[in-house]
């Protein structure tokens, strides 16, 4: 089975939004809190990381390198994906499908609404929007990452920071 954990970006500040274009906002207090607590939590389950793909906006970025950080991952070794960046959800599938076999616990950072509407597109999913920093965990049973599709694919659970308050 392969893992793949699909992380919506945690809370942007839009502090100087007026000076800065939406690529380049950073996370806010909060958001740096929660970049760091929904990793420690998921070490803490055993879950582990061997890939991170990222949106190259920089609110995306900074929460992988929050998780990177966590898991002892190779920051150099995170890969920016310019289609994670307001994806539609074949760019999510895409991104998915185009991974090297040789891993099988994955991590995409990427945005709302794409990442709701990947989720409710599986049958048993109905959400009204993933929280900042929310992950969902989607299992596939494709022998190959070029073969998962919705088919072979479910959502295990989504989690997120305000669970925990």
């Amino acid at each position: 089975m392969k893992f793949v954990y699909l992380v919506r970006h945690a809370k942007s500040s839009w502090k100087d939004a007026s000076d800065l274009q939406d690529l380049d906002r950073p996370l806010n207090e909060r958001g740096e809190r929660d970049a760091l607590k929904m990793p420690h939590l998921l070490k803490s389950r055993g879950i582990q990381l061997d890939y991170i793909l990222s949106s190259h906006a920089l609110r995306a970025f900074a929460t992988a390198h929050r998780f990177a950080t966590v898991f002892d991952y190779n920051i150099d070794e995170i890969e920016i994906q310019d289609s994670l960046y307001h994806p539609e959800i074949q760019d999510i599938w895409t991104s998915i499908q185009t991974l090297d076999n040789t891993f099988s616990q994955i991590f995409i950072f990427t945005h709302n609404p794409a990442l709701t509407d990947f989720l409710n597109s599986f049958e048993k999913v109905q959400i009204d929007n993933l929280p900042t920093c929310g992950i969902a965990c989607l299992v596939t049973e494709a022998v190959e990452w070029k073969f998962a599709n919705h088919n072979n694919s479910k959502i295990l659970w989504i989690d997120y920071p305000k669970l925990y308050m």
